[in-house]
């Protein structure tokens, strides 16, 4: 066994300081390798769909790969969902499944199923390690370890599948001492990618040609690096910057459009037509906003730019005309040297249409929010009021997401949602995990069904006391009755809404979490600061109706369209 207990030494050797295990027995020897490393911090969750984002969440906050251990058998297909998410978001992570010898596979031997290559095409790679421990099985188990660790970290990040078959015995005698070996360690060198001149030149003769021009800010992380290099763009070149509240643009310190999934729904075609770019540059992953989308692949530009890593390139409007495989910090950094030839010349007009839309929209939303009655979409305008700054906040799949785009921020706030596959299944184990890597405050916005759903991940032996949970129950699925189709339909409220009766009150008691209660708007703010100036981790629930945030959400077009014009140029 001295080859896998090894695994644990070459993972603290590669800077992999946490590994969540999932507790089983046919995992023994890496669980051990693990525990009785003194390097590697240890953290155990029982249900193995909560520790998996939990793991995504500690390495989206660190950055660092982040290692996962669990048993044979279904344990390991629980693991899937997050990494689905791992791998569309580039989290880094290690999963490390055990496994029966593989020739027992299909021989009705316990907790046996097929997982070599388990997760398909959502890892990066998938290695199979050995049963056996002959010389050369033992330089393979450190290679493929060393490979495996290295893939999960180059360039564009993802997770990385080890399946590790072992045999009986899988326990050590009671007074066996865990030695590790003097492993060999295979580094990665960094290396940069960059545009060839050729091709630069192309780049430029594009850019420069084109007239109206936008720039599509889809999902990022916070670089503080990055947001220098995008304002410094975007002011150069007075290009419309067009940014989701997942791409983190709210701490570029100007001006950018934010609110363009209210008004692209409310404008003429004749205005539609006048925002239209001939030239789109896109960054970033998936875009939450609905009526941007559907502009753009309406409104298809002449050209269309996607910059990022990797050979991967989403054709998300369907006039895709080049990928630019740099990373986005790597070509602003070069767009922004005056020496690179880039057309500064602004088209004032154009600017100012989007610049016009925004600004009306800003007014009408602020003003708007003050005749609510008390339902989700006005606690979530409060709430984004009074965050603190300096803080992270997570949101969950389904209304809590759209509505935080909608609304905006306006604060240095990081924003993290795991849109990757943008389930609700696994959105409070990710918040806790990022919790675990940080000492800011970290808040999660979520909906009572996903809250319910991965109530699992506050089984933890400690939760961290930065994590403040803001629970919207509004007693349904409530994003059914909001969107075409379902609402209409007899069956909604059984088998879309999911209507139920339920608090989580007694939940949030029975796992030791503070819990504090809200039931009008009246008090939002108040509770706001109760819950903020808690010192353990606390869940805020906040009662709401339906059909309040039907109405109020709803209700937003019909006020635009009884209040001032929002008209962005005469015809």
């Amino acid at each position: 066994m001295q080859a896998i207990y090894d695994i644990a030494e070459i993972c603290f050797q590669k800077k992999i300081d946490t590994v969540i295990i999932s507790p089983g027995s046919r995992s023994a020897p890496l669980v051990l390798a693990f525990s009785r490393h003194s390097g590697i911090q240890k953290h155990v969750v029982l249900d193995e769909r909560c520790a998996a984002y939990m793991a995504l969440g500690m390495a989206l906050t660190s950055g660092k790969t982040v290692a996962l251990v669990c048993t044979s058998g279904t344990a390991a297909l629980n693991f899937a969902p997050a990494i689905a998410e791992a791998f569309y978001l580039n989290i880094p992570l290690l999963i490390l499944t055990a496994d029966r010898p593989p020739e027992w596979t299909d021989q009705g031997d316990g907790q046996t199923i097929r997982q070599q290559n388990l997760y398909g095409n959502h890892v990066k790679k998938s290695y199979q390690l050995p049963a056996e421990y002959s010389p050369d099985s033992v330089w393979y188990i450190n290679r493929t370890i060393n490979e495996a660790i290295n893939l999960s970290q180059n360039a564009l990040k993802g997770p990385v599948h080890v399946n590790v078959p072992l045999k009986e015995p899988l326990y050590p005698a009671d007074d066996a001492e865990i030695i590790y070996s003097k492993t060999r360690i295979i580094q990665r060198t960094e290396t940069y990618d960059k545009i060839l001149p050729s091709e630069w030149e192309n780049i430029k003769n594009e850019f420069n040609n084109a007239d109206k021009k936008i720039l599509v800010l889809g999902q990022l992380p916070y670089n503080q690096d990055f947001i220098k290099e995008l304002r410094l763009f975007i002011e150069g070149s007075g290009i419309p910057l067009i940014a989701d509240v997942t791409g983190n643009a709210h701490f570029l310190k100007t001006d950018f459009i934010r609110h363009q999934d209210l008004f692209l729904s409310n404008l003429s075609l004749n205005e539609v037509e006048d925002l239209k770019p001939d030239l789109l540059i896109s960054i970033g992953g998936s875009l939450i906003s609905k009526h941007l989308k559907l502009f753009l692949r309406k409104q298809k530009p002449s050209q269309h730019w996607h910059i990022s890593e990797g050979d991967n390139c989403p054709d998300t409007f369907g006039s895709l005309t080049r990928h630019i495989p740099v990373s986005p910090f790597a070509f602003l950094k070069k767009a922004n040297r005056t020496a690179s030839g880039l057309d500064t010349e602004r088209n004032d007009s154009f600017v100012e249409k989007w610049t016009r839309a925004e600004e009306n929209i800003e007014i009408h939303l602020e003003t708007y929010q003050k005749t609510l009655p008390h339902s989700d979409f006005g606690i979530v305008f409060s709430l984004l009021q009074h965050l603190p700054n300096n803080s992270i906040l997570h949101v969950a799949n389904s209304m809590p997401i759209r509505y935080v785009n909608m609304i905006g921020l306006y604060k240095y706030i990081e924003v993290h949602s795991n849109r990757g596959t943008s389930g609700i299944d696994g959105c409070l184990s990710t918040a806790i995990g990022a919790a675990y890597k940080t000492t800011k405050q970290i808040t999660l916005l979520i909906g009572d069904l996903a809250f319910f759903y991965d109530s699992n991940a506050l089984f933890q032996e400690s939760l961290p006391t930065n994590l403040k949970i803001i629970v919207l129950n509004n007693m349904s699925g409530n994003i059914f009755s909001m969107i075409d189709g379902p609402s209409h339909l007899p069956e909604s409220q059984k088998y879309f809404e999911t209507t139920h009766t339920r608090s989580i009150k007694f939940l949030a008691e029975g796992f030791g979490v503070k819990y504090l209660r809200c039931v009008d708007s009246g008090s939002i703010k108040k509770v706001f600061q109760e819950l903020f100036n808690q010192d353990r981790c606390s869940i805020l629930e906040v009662m709401t109706v339906p059909a309040n945030n039907v109405s109020a959400l709803k209700g937003f077009s019909t006020y635009l369209k009884a209040a001032p014009s929002l008209e962005i140029s005469n015809h």
